[in-house]
């Protein structure tokens, strides 16, 4: 998948949608995202599809942000595989931060 693709994948479920960094009035609730890597999968000795990795970072500041789940119905709805959500606190931003790591073809 390209990274062009994936990003609009991403602006199906919310606006505030960004690649490496955020600017500073970005608000309560925003996602970064960016691609971490891929392979590429042979045949007979020929390139037959890459995996592209990516990972999300969704920031909230709600505890229970119903967000999650809407990223991770659209990533599905879309073929795009995932590892469920990693939540941790960013002592930075003071939000929670769910990291959701992606491969897709």
């Amino acid at each position: 998948m390209e990274s062009q693709k994936f990003k609009d994948v991403l602006m199906t479920v919310m606006d505030a949608v960004y690649h490496f960094e955020v600017p500073e009035d970005a608000g309560e609730e925003y996602m970064i995202w960016q691609k971490t890597g891929g392979h590429s999968l042979y045949a007979s000795d020929t390139r037959c599809c890459t995996v592209s990795m990516f990972q999300v970072d969704l920031y909230t500041g709600q505890e229970f942000s119903d967000t999650v789940d809407r990223i991770l119905e659209t990533l599905e709805a879309n073929d795009i595989s995932f590892q469920e959500p990693e939540p941790h606190f960013d002592p930075d931003t003071k939000k929670l931060k769910y990291i959701i790591k992606c491969e897709a073809v």
